[in-house]
């Protein structure tokens, strides 16, 4: 259930050897937001199959508390890693879609740079890279800071996190697994994000950078808010039926290597959206 101070759904997608993980944010006014969901969907990236499944996951409609049916409106996808020409096969043609229920939905490809001075969202993407898709460079200090400036907020409010009570405490260690720290370079002190813990894994991290650049994106070309706000009300009502198929045909990513795709184990929720633990 979307809670009702929220208006919009985005998605941050980090793509590991074996599978992807998913994390599904709500955003209200000021950058309040609800984590809802954490998928993971086991798979080998370069297979067909596991494209499709984060497809539909994407597709799928979601309730509102008000009754409204509503659907996640930008996902972010990594594209810097081991399968750079799968993830961009999967965004080129998705980057805008027009949905029969009349909204656009945006799939971004990301691709994460350091530098205290690169905003979170780029002014404009770029075309020169290996998947040639419109690929966004994100930055990273900005969207690390603003993550842990915001978990030390205290009261429900403007940038305030709501987590769900299901969530363990290996998921929050993931969310909170760097730290600033600083190094150097030719002798002069620059500040730089590093893992807390050698071998530590950030993945919970990643999909917030992700899921915080596709809510940046949203802004970027047009989406307001409070606009979105006022239009709750309009919006169909929430039914079992499944999402509205887009104008855009499904795009099998070719094969980057000829191993066999990893055992299928079924994915799971890391946590529901229920009972939130902060409010």
């Amino acid at each position: 259930m979307v809670p009702d101070g929220a208006a919009v759904l985005t998605a941050g997608v980090d793509i590991q050897d074996d599978r992807l993980e998913i994390r599904v944010d709500a955003w209200g006014i000021e950058y309040e937001s609800w984590q809802l969901e954490y998928h993971v969907l086991y798979g080998d990236p370069s297979s067909a199959v596991l494209w499709k499944d984060l497809d539909e996951l994407i597709l799928l409609p979601r309730r509102h508390a008000r009754g409204a049916e509503m659907f996640i409106r930008a996902t972010g996808i990594d594209t810097g890693g081991h399968h750079v020409q799968a993830a961009s096969n999967f965004c080129r043609p998705r980057f805008r879609r027009m949905m029969t229920n009349g909204q656009r939905l945006f799939v971004f490809a990301l691709k994460g740079a350091y530098g205290a001075k690169r905003p979170i969202w780029p002014q404009r993407a770029t075309k020169n890279n290996v998947g040639k898709v419109n690929l966004h460079i994100v930055g990273v200090d900005a969207a690390k800071e603003a993550i842990y400036s915001r978990l030390r907020i205290e009261r429900p409010g403007p940038g305030y996190f709501h987590f769900p009570k299901e969530r363990g405490s290996e998921w929050f260690e993931q969310h909170t697994a760097e730290e600033k720290g600083v190094a150097y370079a030719k002798g002069f002190p620059y500040a730089v994000w590093k893992l807390k813990k050698l071998g530590a894994r950030n993945e919970v991290l990643d999909t917030a950078v992700y899921s915080l650049a596709a809510f940046e994106g949203l802004q970027f070309y047009g989406l307001k808010i409070e606009r979105e706000l006022e239009k709750l009300d309009d919006l169909p009502r929430f039914t079992t039926a499944s999402a509205p198929v887009s104008d855009v045909p499904h795009v099998e990513p070719p094969p980057l290597s000829s191993r066999p795709a990893d055992p299928r184990r079924p994915g799971g929720w890391l946590g529901s959206n229920r009972d939130w633990l902060r409010r």
